[in-house]
């Protein structure tokens, strides 16, 4: 770090001029301290990125040309046995699969999304995982 930066850290609540005074200071003193933090360069991710899914929520997939994710069903919980989780495909580019942990999906550990757009529903009976119909048909992997 270079230059030492100002930060206030004790602030006037019931005052409020002093506070929009002390909260000014404060976001200057930030904004310094952020420009002075060196700047790094992550290196590439060398695998797809990991989505983790979730019982009665949407999770939309939106893909561009040579993207690739993972997503994750849930942990296995015989307390969730019933519940379905919905996935919503947007886009026809890219590749989506999905892995179970612990439980199959349609009898295999991953299966691939189609690249068909539209929503696919999964249902878990307290043990393995099972799309709907149709997308079972389509599923390779």
């Amino acid at each position: 770090m270079g230059a030492k930066v100002d930060i206030p850290q004790v602030f006037t609540p019931s005052d409020p001029v002093a506070l929009k005074r002390d909260l000014e200071r404060f976001a200057q003193g930030f904004y310094r301290y952020t420009q002075d933090v060196p700047k790094t360069t992550l290196p590439a991710p060398t695998a797809a990125p990991v989505g983790i899914l979730a019982f009665g929520c949407v999770t939309r997939v939106s893909l561009r040309a040579g993207d690739s994710l993972v997503l994750q069903l849930p942990q296995v919980d015989v307390q969730n046995g019933g519940k379905i989780l919905y996935i919503k495909r947007e886009t026809n580019t890219g590749s989506c699969s999905i892995r179970g942990v612990g439980a199959l999906l349609n009898g295999r550990t991953k299966q691939l999304l189609p690249a068909l757009p539209g929503l696919y529903s999964v249902f878990f009976d307290g043990a393995n995982y099972y799309s709907t119909q149709p997308l079972a048909v389509d599923w390779g992997g």
